[in-house]
């Protein structure tokens, strides 16, 4: 129905998007999908925050850009979704000329065009879910491990985790991905922190011989 009404006129999708800037869980209820596989039929599945721990967690970090994050995840809570639709917001519709970061512990789980659970894999399928007015495809440039925007010049890169990580790069976050399986993680997260003031470390829990315990 809300497709539908704002095709109808252009003024409504003006409204809509402004809307979206300011009321950023509306944005996410009404026009972010994600996909499981497991799924037997319809894999596309909207994605609803859970209320109110994950709506709490996604509006806490996205007024958090000077201080570093530690988010603990369980299996299909939406964990890694929360942390990127916060970027995702912040390329799209928020911020101009800036820069982010997503690591993870192998190239092909940050991006892999046939692995669309790698990270970059869940931002294209999130961008490819919305409507064209909200998300042109004509605005944005995707090379492997980039992802940028036209219309106001932000980038999303990609960068496996290695001791040389975002050396030379300033960034408003960074999104260090299941750093309780990483190696050498200490000395990637000390790399990553002349970077940028906020790392958001997020992981399943491993037990406790690993920098993110």
């Amino acid at each position: 129905w809300l497709l539908r009404w704002a095709l109808q006129k252009e003024h409504r999708r003006a409204v809509l998007m402004e809307h979206c800037r300011r009321d950023p869980v509306f944005f996410v209820n009404s026009f972010i999908w994600s996909n499981d596989p497991r799924r037997e039929r319809i894999t596309k599945t909207p994605f609803i925050l859970f209320e109110p721990k994950q709506r709490e967690i996604f509006l806490d970090l996205l007024k958090t850009s000077d201080r570093d994050v530690h988010f603990e995840k369980s299996r299909d809570v939406g964990g890694t979704y929360v942390c990127e639709i916060v970027l995702l917001i912040e390329w799209l519709l928020t911020s101009y000329d800036t820069q982010w970061l997503v690591l993870s512990r192998k190239a092909d789980l940050v991006d892999d065009p046939n692995n669309p659970s790698s990270l970059f894999g869940k931002l294209d399928y999130m961008l490819k879910a919305m409507p064209s007015w909200l998300a042109p495809k004509s605005g944005r440039i995707r090379h492997e491990m980039k992802l940028y925007n036209c219309l106001n010049q932000n980038l999303i890169v990609g960068e496996s985790t290695n001791q040389e990580a975002a050396r030379g790069g300033r960034y408003r976050r960074a999104l260090l991905d299941e750093w309780a399986a990483v190696p050498k993680a200490e000395s990637v997260a000390r790399a990553v922190r002349g970077a940028t003031k906020c790392r958001i470390f997020l992981s399943t829990p491993s037990g406790k011989g690993n920098h993110f315990y």
